[in-house]
């Protein structure tokens, strides 16, 4: 039998002063639309040994967008 696949997370945080990079894409698409963003900049930083803060900020360009019938 095929079981999903689960995403496993510990829910730990970064160590204070700590930094995580990553590049990744994204891809969209819904009826008669779609849309691919390369590169998505990912960040995060610790802050506290409880808290951290990240953020991902795709490169939006209209041209990218692409119409299907």
């Amino acid at each position: 039998t095929t079981k999903p696949f689960a995403w496993r997370d510990d829910a730990s945080v970064m160590t204070p002063g700590s930094v995580g990079l990553g590049v990744s894409m994204a891809r969209w698409q819904g009826s008669g639309l779609s849309q691919t963003t390369v590169p998505v900049i990912d960040a995060a930083i610790g802050l506290t040994p409880r808290v951290q803060v990240g953020a991902s900020v795709p490169r939006v360009d209209d041209v990218i967008i692409s119409w299907s019938r």
